[in-house]
């Protein structure tokens, strides 16, 4: 029993994704609850990381800045992006947060939302599910922007 359990995924539900924690819910939907980048060292304290972190957001394409709060060591910012799947077009969004602590940062998105907007009527916003045409492709487009404010942090 012991080899069993350990061989096992840290959580149930969890997949990875190009270098990314990608938490799903046990639901039938399987819905994305959150995306979780792996931690990054930065040879930087805390408050240098977020001041650092929010130059680079306002530079990187696909990510806009939100809530800056220094005193908790996060910076929250909003990415939305498009991407093409089974004949149809998507919006997908969520709510970035960069944590830092000294000298390592992390970044999470959830909740990750999800709008087809070839549709008849006003377009609906739902949960990110694995149950969703081209899932994965919405979150190697927030993987690419991702990676961008990353490259930036270590110039």
């Amino acid at each position: 029993m012991a080899a069993a359990l350990a061989v096992a995924p840290a959580l149930a539900g969890d997949v990875q994704l190009n270098g990314r924690t990608v938490t799903v819910s046990d639901q039938a939907d399987e819905t994305i609850l959150k995306m979780t980048s792996s931690n990054y060292a930065l040879n930087r304290s805390r408050d240098e990381i977020i001041t650092d972190a929010r130059a680079c957001l306002a530079t990187t394409p696909g990510l806009t800045l939100g809530t800056v709060n220094a005193e908790a060591g996060t910076i929250e910012a909003t990415q939305a992006t498009e991407y093409r799947a089974r004949f149809a077009n998507y919006r997908v969004s969520s709510k970035l947060t960069l944590a830092a602590e000294d000298r390592v940062f992390w970044l999470t998105d959830a909740p990750i939302e999800v709008t087809q907007l070839d549709t008849e009527g006003a377009p609906m916003i739902a949960p990110l599910s694995k149950q969703n045409s081209g899932w994965d492709k919405g979150l190697m487009q927030f993987i690419q922007n991702e990676d961008k404010l990353v490259d930036c942090l270590f110039k």
